[in-house]
């Protein structure tokens, strides 16, 4: 359960909460709970990529009004005894940079996103058949960082750290053991 409460009871309230409310209000009315296409498709949109993010079917995810609802619903509404349950409680000002934070750590220990530093010979052609290897496993890669300057390399090697965007914890240990299996040696990231 997610309830976040984007500067609900704060002022003055940021322009873009200005403009939601005001094209809500001046939008046709429709009410998701008596079919409206408009307002099945939001929610449903919001679902599967609520759900997609947290792992997790649609069908999991439920939206309330506020956090009364949501700690009610949990208390009295759900059958949850032994399953795994997330209850996201924001209200004020939600810092978009913990929330972001939290989003990255549940990719990272769900196996969504990782990091990879590996030790190359630094010479034309290495790069491209690291990025050959990962494009084959289908994991897509979102940073790249080459570093040259490290003084516990040799003069004629290099790190280079790949940010990936991967399936799983399955798809990421593939990947490990295709870079392996072609020679290049992973090494753990230095703090």
């Amino acid at each position: 359960m997610i309830y976040l409460n984007n500067s609900a009871t704060s002022f003055p309230k940021p322009d873009c909460v200005v403009r939601a409310v005001e094209e809500a209000l001046l939008s046709p009315p429709y009410d998701a709970g008596r079919g409206s296409v408009c307002g099945e498709d939001v929610t449903a949109v919001c679902r599967r990529a609520i759900a997609e993010l947290l792992g997790v079917r649609d069908e999991r995810v439920f939206f309330t009004s506020g956090a009364t609802e949501s700690f009610n619903m949990l208390l009295r509404g759900l059958p949850l005894a032994g399953k795994k349950t997330v209850c996201l409680i924001s209200g004020g000002n939600i810092d978009v940079n913990i929330l972001s934070r939290v989003i990255t750590r549940g990719m990272v220990m769900s196996g969504r996103k990782t990091n990879l530093m590996i030790a190359l010979e630094d010479k034309p052609g290495q790069l491209s058949l690291v990025s050959d290897i990962v494009s084959a496993c289908g994991a897509n890669v979102v940073s790249v960082h080459h570093d040259r300057s490290d003084a516990n390399m040799a003069i004629t090697s290099c790190f280079l750290k790949l940010g990936l965007e991967t399936r799983d914890a399955a798809q990421i240990e593939q990947i490990k053991q295709k870079l392996t299996e072609a020679g290049f040696k992973l090494v753990t990231e230095r703090a």
